[in-house]
C-alpha cells in the first residue's frame, strides 16, 4: 500500500492534535496528609536510669471552619465571615481549638497560630501569643483564617477512653515523664 505524502502529513497532524487535548486535559491534584507515624519508645533501664527520646508533631489536623477576617473588634477579638457557630463551641478546654493565620497582607503572619479562648455565633476571642499585645498587629481585615483542633498530650498519647495511655506514678520514678 502506497500513502501520497499530503495524507501522511494530515494523518499525523490529525494524531497530534488529538493527542495534545489529552495532554492539556491533565491536572494536578493534591490532598491532605493522612496516615499514621509508629514510633517505639524505649522503656527505662531502671528507676534511676531514664530513657530518653525526642518526639516532634510539626502536622496539623484539618480545619474545622476556614474564612476571612471581616473585622477586628478588640485586642483579642475579631470577626470571621460567614461564621454561624454555636457560642462556645470552640473554648473547650478538653478539646482546644486554634486560629492559624492561613493568608495575610502581611506575610510574616502567615503560620501564626492563637488559642481559641471563646467564641460567640460569629466572633473569636483569642489567647495572644508572647509578644504580640494586640490582635491588629497580627490580623488584617481580608486575611484568611482556619480553626484547627490542638495536639494535646490526651490526642498525641492516649486517655483513659482511648488508650495506649501514659503510665501513671505517685512520683516520676514509678510514672512516664513527659
Amino acid at each position: 500500500m502506497k500513502f501520497s505524502s499530503s495524507i501522511f502529513r494530515s494523518f499525523s497532524l490529525a494524531c497530534l492534535v488529538a493527542g495534545s487535548g489529552v495532554a492539556q486535559a491533565q491536572t494536578t491534584v493534591t490532598t491532605t496528609p493522612v496516615g499514621f507515624i509508629t514510633r517505639t519508645i524505649a522503656a527505662a533501664v531502671n528507676a534511676t536510669t531514664p530513657s530518653n527520646t525526642t518526639l516532634s508533631f510539626p502536622l496539623y489536623n484539618a480545619p474545622d471552619f476556614v474564612s476571612s477576617v471581616v473585622s477586628i473588634d478588640s485586642n483579642t477579638q475579631f470577626t470571621l465571615a460567614g461564621a454561624a457557630w454555636v457560642a462556645g463551641q470552640f473554648a473547650v478546654a478538653s478539646a482546644p481549638r486554634l486560629v492559624r493565620v492561613k493568608s495575610s497582607v502581611t506575610a510574616s503572619n502567615v503560620g501564626r497560630f492563637f488559642l481559641v479562648s471563646a467564641n460567640t455565633t460569629n466572633q473569636l476571642t483569642v489567647t495572644l501569643a508572647d509578644g504580640v499585645t494586640d490582635i491588629h498587629s497580627a490580623l488584617t481585615v481580608g486575611d484568611t483564617c482556619e480553626l484547627v483542633a490542638a495536639n494535646t498530650l490526651g490526642s498525641i498519647f492516649g486517655t483513659a477512653a482511648n488508650p495506649p495511655t501514659l503510665q501513671a506514678g505517685s512520683t516520676p520514678s514509678t510514672g512516664d515523664n513527659v
